[in-house]
């Protein structure tokens, strides 16, 4: 007994040392017995043996199914997501993996996993972004993991988009991935200047408007700009027809950003594109130009010429000293210090311009950032200060001991030193002179605090915090960086983790009395000045049902965090708004600048609206501007009274509505695809701004174009029933809303009016096949009586009967028989 015990945990150790890539300890165990790699199916799928995983499977087929090891994952999760997984194993890989579902393995099995954003990885995501193996990708999508629940959730086609093959985005576009999907994805091949993939992914529907946190979320044409992409990727986007005027949160265009970073090819090349109002050069925007060209004779001359410039500085202005150095700019950056950029402001990845210099090893510019105010124990998102990462560098790299030896004479503190020891004698001696200790990993301790603080147990998260202070303001060793903080928003996080508990504002006061940060950083959803504790907390669904969203905004503010957000922008009241969250609205109202006719319309402040907004339903000259791009605030005067309408409507602010339409603001406006106040009313159940609106002539048969849907859809989407009935005390519902509503007398006006609809839009067979699948007999009973076709299949190939039998819908099967 005692030998199989021993084996078994010998097993679960290289099971482990295989999940983790750790080469290393997987040759150990198996000089140690190398029976370990013959005697487990689940080993011999980590390791990618496919003659001893096949001889196992012989010996026992109902073994492909068995999750196993201290991980309790399935033969299929090893095959696929073992990170010791390598190109040559890859076709043995994929032999395990066709005669697992040969067997009855499940193609869409899924695993917790600590090293992804989202804390899960799924058997495609694994063949995908660990083995990168198409082959294995294809025998898992032919297998059906495609059908998989939250497959997208996982990043899994950007994750594509980082191969330099772009095979497997080939095999995962026909699979429909939403727009969030394609829009990394594109992100990922202008970070890697593929205009190939470039024009693959905008072909296949990716949003060349979209683009990630280095764009400023701006464009994708501001993300290549900055990320120096070839002029191959800019007239790529040019040819998607990116929108060239576009601006990013920080208000410039494109061109601007090619000016600052002294990238006159682009500069050339959009100049000829855009309106003359986008070429107008900005002053700061050529005075950060010319240093980053190291002109600094240019550069003294224009600050000489208007030296309020340096005043003008903001904290993005102060984030190119770091690009500067990220980029290899050495020059530039010690220019761009000389006329007042702060070293001290970290780039949205959160690193600092002396961390990413000691990183790059370049020791002179390191003592010039050190000779001014660079902060020399500045940490970034994974805690980790200069001289972290000056230990981390490999010991043959010629700068290392250079670069240590040049912060320790500057004070860098030891301390607090996570790579310690490093193994060079002399260098451990002077460390410990100046107070290193070796330390234990604390990541253990900061899963245990984040468990607790999801669960709402306070006594544990007092104990962790009162035997580790430090981890108050710790950063998650996962990717997204999280504090102990972001893990009370509930978003963006692992999936597990999202959740919110009754008790959550007494844990976030225990944190913030704790020492937490409030609006500390992380880089989920890739990152920057959105990722707060706030900014999450005010779209998140969790806090919300709770009931507690309003007064965990309140104790943010109250403890620091900026109701304005990290770049005074507004970005939280506008995400607020974005997602629909009263309760987060209704607290920042009471704190946030309502310099904007859309944020004051969501407070329900009437007179700051009506002073924004002429007689005629139009944005006066001069009114206040939201440039937070999710919002969509549209420059048109009469765009933006439609908006400040459906935000007023979203809101239930009846008063201020009513006011509006007789401003003649339009009732059927729709800025932002094609949804009205009517769409948004309808949702958010406010019965008495949705009569007001059908009063005023808002059309209640008006399909916006996101989802293809009215207002009757929307109402029945939130669960709305009160809407539902006084929509229809007023408005005949089309076919299809008589189908989804479950209105089959209705539906029979409908037909007799036109019966060549009962089989939906180009006879895909919309009508019955949902019916059937929701179980709606007497709907069911009309549609066939007037020729519906029940033959026609869903796109994976059901009919409806198919789908009545899934749905156990009794009734239905016996008419359909």
């Amino acid at each position: 007994l005692a030998a199989a015990q021993d084996r078994g945990v010998r097993i679960d150790g290289l099971l482990s040392a295989a999940v983790d890539g750790d080469g290393v300890r997987v040759r150990a165990f198996l000089e140690a017995d190398p029976d370990l790699a013959r005697g487990s199916l689940h080993v011999a799928c980590a390791l990618g043996d496919d003659d001893a995983a096949l001889r196992a499977l012989a010996r026992d087929p109902d073994a492909a199914r068995a999750p196993g090891g201290a991980l309790g994952w399935t033969p299929l999760l090893y095959v696929t997501c073992a990170r010791i997984a390598s190109p040559e194993s890859a076709a043995s890989r994929t032999r395990i993996a066709r005669a697992l579902l040969e067997k009855g393995a499940d193609a869409t099995d899924r695993a917790r996993d600590a090293q992804l954003f989202r804390g899960e990885r799924s058997a495609l995501s694994g063949a995908v972004g660990v083995v990168r193996d198409v082959e294995l990708a294809r025998a898992l999508v032919e297998a059906g993991a495609a059908r998989a629940d939250h497959l997208w959730q996982m990043a899994i086609l950007a994750e594509a988009a980082r191969h330099d093959d772009l095979a497997c985005v080939r095999l995962l576009l026909p699979l429909g991935p939403p727009s969030w999907e394609l829009n990394g994805a594109l992100i990922e091949r202008v970070e890697r200047d593929d205009p190939g993939g470039v024009r693959l992914l905008l072909a296949a529907g990716a949003d060349p408007n979209a683009s990630g946190v280095w764009g400023r979320v701006g464009t994708s044409l501001h993300q290549a700009i900055l990320g120096g992409a070839s002029i191959a990727t800019l007239e790529a986007l040019l040819a998607g027809n990116v929108d060239v005027d576009a601006r990013d949160r920080d208000g410039r265009t494109a061109l601007a950003v090619a000016v600052r970073t002294a990238n006159d090819a682009a500069r050339a090349l959009l100049a000829d594109r855009a309106t003359r109002e986008a070429t107008d050069a900005d002053a700061l925007d050529e005075l950060l130009g010319a240093c980053v060209r190291a002109d600094a004779v240019d550069a003294r001359r224009r600050l000489a010429a208007q030296p309020d410039l340096a005043k003008r500085f903001r904290r993005t202005d102060h984030q190119l000293l770091p690009w500067a150095v990220r980029t290899g700019r050495g020059a530039s950056a010690l220019l761009l210090s000389d006329i007042g950029l702060d070293a001290g402001v970290a780039d949205d990845d959160g690193n600092h311009a002396l961390a990413l210099a000691v990183e790059r090893g370049d020791i002179a510019l390191v003592r010039e950032l050190l000779a001014g105010d660079a902060p020399i124990d500045a940490r970034d998102l994974r805690g980790k200060t200069a001289l972290d990462r000056a230990l981390a560098l490999d010991e043959s790299t010629e700068s290392r001991a250079s670069l240590v030896d040049a912060l320790l004479a500057a004070g860098a503190d030891a301390r607090e030193v996570r790579a310690f020891p490093t193994g060079d004698e002399r260098l451990d001696d002077e460390l410990r002179r100046r107070g290193a200790v070796e330390r234990d990993d604390a990541s253990e301790a900061f899963e245990r605090a984040a468990e607790a603080v999801v669960e709402g147990d306070v006594a544990t998260l007092v104990t962790l915090l009162d035997e580790s202070p430090e981890l108050a303001r710790a950063h998650s060793p996962r990717p997204h960086g999280a504090t102990l903080l972001h893990y009370v928003s509930a978003n963006g996080l692992e999936a597990h983790r999202q959740r919110t508990p009754p008790n959550a504002p007494d844990v976030l006061a225990l944190l913030l009395a704790a020492g937490a940060e409030p609006d500390a950083l992380c880089t989920t959803y890739g990152g920057g000045p959105a990722q707060t504790t706030l900014a999450l907390l005010v779209s998140s669904d969790w806090p919300a049902k709770a009931g507690v969203q309003g007064e965990l905004v309140e104790r943010l503010c109250a403890a620091g965090a900026n109701p304005n957000g990290l770049d005074d922008d507004g970005v939280p009241l506008a995400t607020a708004i974005a997602f629909r969250c009263p309760q987060a609205v209704a607290a920042l109202a009471r704190v946030a600048r309502l310099d904007n006719p859309l944020f004051a319309a969501a407070a329900g402040q009437a007179e700051l609206v009506l002073a924004s907004i002429d007689e005629l339903g139009r944005a006066r000259a001069g009114a206040g501007h939201c440039r937070v791009p999710w919002l969509h605030m549209s420059a048109d005067p009469a765009r933006v009274g439609e908006q400040t309408l459906i935000v007023a409507a979203e809101f239930g602010h009846e008063r201020l509505v009513r006011a509006l339409l007789d401003r003649g603001v339009d009732p059927n406006g729709a800025p932002v695809s094609d949804r009205t106040a009517l769409h948004e009313a309808a949702f958010m159940g406010h019965v008495r701004v949705v009569e007001a609106l059908l009063a005023s002539g808002a059309d209640a048969g008006r399909r916006e174009s996101q989802f293809g849907s009215t207002a009757l859809g929307w109402a029945l989407e939130g669960e709305r029933t009160d809407v539902i009935e006084a929509i229809l005390a007023r408005f005949a519902p089309d076919l299809f809303d008589a189908v989804e509503l479950n209105l089959p007398e209705h539906v029979q006006r409908n037909l007799e009016r036109d019966a060549s609809w009962v089989n939906g839009k180009e006879g895909r067979g919309g009508p019955l096949l949902f019916a059937a699948a929701r179980g709606f007999a007497d709907v069911v009973r009309v549609l066939l009586a007037h020729g519906a076709d029940a033959t026609i299949t869903t796109p994976d190939g059901k009919t409806a009967l198919e789908l009545a039998r899934d749905g156990e819908h009794d009734a239905v099967l016996e008419i359909l028989g």
